[in-house]
Formats: C-alpha cells, structure tokens, sequence
C-alpha cells in the first residue's frame, strides 16, 4: 500500500472525483469541485492509483500552515473504493506531511482509529434512511416530533425556495453572539452548489412570509441538512419540523439518507431523533506539532 502527498496542481481531479463518488463512504464534501469551494488551494493523500483518497484543507496562521476543518463540510477522512482496516486508516494519517504542523481534522464515520498515538474525539451525526413508505417512518416519530408537526399545520411548504429568501433570512436572524459567515461567502457557497444540481432550498411561509428555510445539499446517496434558519415566527410555528417532514413526505421509499448533520448539542439532538434518525458517530482528530510552548497556548 503506497500514499502519496499531492500538492492541489498535481492532483487528477477526474480519478479523484471517481474515487469519491464509488467509495460506499463517499460523500459530496470529498468531491473536487466542493473542496474548491469550501477549501481553496487544499491538497490531498492518495493511495495505490486513486484507489481511496483524503482531503486536506489548508490554513495559515503566524506563518505556519495547518489543516483545518471549513465551515459546511463536516466529514472528511479517507474515502475509499474498499473498505480500510484500521491499520490502513491510520497509515493515512500518519501520512500527513510532518510541514503541517496542527491538525483539526473531522474523518468520516467509517474511519476507524485505535492507536494511542492519536488524539481524537467522537462526535454525532444523525441519518434518516429513507427507504420505506412514509407511513412506516412517520410512525417511528417520537410523540413530542407529532405534536410539533401539529403546531406546525397551516404552513406553505415549499421545495423550490429561493436563494435570496434564505439569504435574508440568514442575514436577519444570526445572532450577533454567534460566529457570522459572510452573507457573500454563503451566497457563493449556495450558488455555486446550484450550479452543480447539488442544492434544494426548501421554505415554510406563513401568510405568504418565509419565516424558515433550509438548504440542503444533495448528492445521488443524501440529502445533507446543510443551512438551517428560521425567524421568531418560524420558530414559534415550528416551521423546521413541517420542512424535514416535508422532505421526508417528498422522498420516501427511495434509496436516500437524510443527513442531519449532528449534532453534539442535546437539544438538538433530540429535535434529528424525533424523526426516527439514528446516530452514526464520526471521529475528530487532532494532532499537534507545534513546539514547546506554542503547542500549549496555538489553537488555531
């Protein structure tokens, strides 16, 4: 088993992409033209001709380049064509360039590490596999989901929201005690997403007024639960459960997992449970090079 190193010019994107999508553990952050977007000028490992792959995102910071995981990619890791013993997962990561000098990386929840030269951590992502008939997952919805979809009636549901509804919404209703991404950053993310028919905006309106929306990714295997937001008005009308419910309702019976994303954070756990969605853990490494005493106060 040989891993190469790539710079981002060395790498073929076409083998690359192939790899990607054929891998049982693919998902669409690992596609080229998503890494590009979310992670420009990143660079990767590759083993035996493309047979698996692993991005690696890269930063600067003080002069020193690191890997770290972007915003709106969750899971990296390595994807490959055949499933990776442990021993062979953890090649890769030994594999990353000692130039690197921290590592912030999330793999994917089919990358298993043991080692104890490894620091790592788990974190939630809960999946909704969506091949039965509507009746039979609506029937394993907690009691507490039912009673919210029932607040929830009354809203107009939409599959074919507009970026510009989502975009205002984001812009208005972001907290300013949390981390704000550039509405243009966003815009570009979304855009260039549905320029690839990879992208559905799906919106809740009350009285004619978007009050939630989410953006979900989408790729041939999932829906990914990618950008959430909602006004006081949605939140009161619990418009997030008719638009998972909607989504839920629209693709039924197919061979696609809803992908909620996560997350480590109860409440929010519990609200991706309630729809019968089951949780499949992916690892969070890290790994610290800096010396002595930056590695004690460098968290970049």
């Amino acid at each position: 088993m040989m891993i190469h190193f790539l710079q981002n010019s060395e790498i073929d994107r076409r083998e690359w992409d192939r790899c990607v999508s054929s891998s049982p553990n693919g998902l669409i952050y690992g596609m080229s033209w998503y890494l590009d977007l979310v992670s420009p000028g990143w660079c990767g490992l590759e083993q035996d001709g493309y047979a698996a792959v692993m991005p690696l995102p890269l930063k600067r910071k003080y002069g020193i380049q690191y890997v770290m995981q972007p915003v709106y990619a969750q899971q990296f890791g390595v994807y490959s064509k055949n499933r990776l013993s442990v021993p062979e997962t953890e090649a890769f990561l030994n594999s990353i360039p000692q130039q690197f000098r921290y590592v912030a990386l999330n793999l994917n929840s089919e990358n298993e590490i043991m080692s104890e030269h490894f620091t790592f951590s788990m974190n939630n992502n809960f999946v909704l596999p969506l091949d039965s008939d509507y009746n039979t997952l609506s029937s394993r919805f907690s009691a507490n989901t039912g009673r919210n979809l029932q607040k929830s009636k009354g809203l107009q549901i939409s599959l074919e929201g507009s970026v510009d509804e989502l975009l205002t919404l984001k812009l208005e209703n972001t907290g300013s005690n949390r981390r704000r991404i550039p509405t243009q950053r966003i815009s570009d993310i979304i855009n260039t997403v549905m320029d690839h028919n990879a992208g559905l905006v799906c919106t809740a309106a009350s009285g004619g007024n978007t009050c939630a929306a989410v953006f979900f990714l989408r790729d041939e295997k999932r829906f990914y639960y990618l950008i959430p937001v909602s006004n006081p008005l949605g939140k009161e009308k619990k418009a997030m459960f008719a638009i998972v419910n909607r989504i839920i309702q629209e693709f039924a019976g197919s061979s696609y997992l809803l992908d909620f994303e996560g997350s480590n954070i109860p409440g929010i756990a519990r609200f991706f449970e309630g729809f019968g969605a089951v949780n499949r853990p992916y690892p969070s490494l890290r790994i610290n090079r800096m010396p002595f005493p930056l590695n004690k106060i460098i968290k970049p």
